[in-house]
C-alpha cells in the first residue's frame, strides 16, 4: 500500500491543529496551512531521494547573483507586506509558516515532477 497519502493527511492535519491552536484562530486559515503541509509531506515521502538532493547550481556569476536578488525579493517581500499591513503577531507568524510551506511544496512538486519525467 502507499504510505505517502496517509502519512500527508497526518501531517497536515497535525499542522492544522498547531496554527489553530497556537496562531490564529479561524479555521480556513488553519486549513490551508495544513493543506500546503500536506503536499509538501507527500511529496517528501512518495519522491524522498529526489526532492532531499535538490540544488539549483548556476555556473554564471551575473545567474548566481540574479538567483540571490531574486531570493531576496521573495522573501523580504512577505516581510514588507506583513509590515506595512501592520499584521497582528499570531497572523505574522501563520503567514510565515504559510509561506515557508508554499515555497517548499512548489520546489518538491517541480523536483517530484523532473524525477518521473512527466
Amino acid at each position: 500500500m502507499n504510505r505517502s497519502l496517509p502519512v500527508a493527511l497526518g501531517v497536515g492535519v497535525l499542522a492544522a491543529a498547531a496554527v489553530y491552536a497556537l496562531l490564529v484562530p479561524y479555521w480556513y486559515v488553519a486549513a490551508c496551512i495544513g493543506g500546503t503541509y500536506a503536499g509538501v509531506a507527500y511529496f517528501a515521502q512518495a519522491y524522498p531521494v529526489a526532492v532531499f538532493r535538490y540544488r539549483t547550481k548556476f555556473n554564471e556569476r551575473t545567474d548566481t547573483v540574479g538567483e540571490f536578488i531574486g531570493i531576496m525579493g521573495v522573501n523580504l517581500g512577505l516581510l514588507s507586506f506583513i509590515a506595512y499591513l501592520d499584521v497582528p503577531s499570531g497572523v505574522t507568524a501563520a503567514l510565515i509558516v504559510w509561506y515557508i510551506g508554499a515555497v517548499v511544496f512548489i520546489l518538491f512538486a517541480t523536483r517530484a515532477r523532473h524525477e518521473v519525467g512527466a
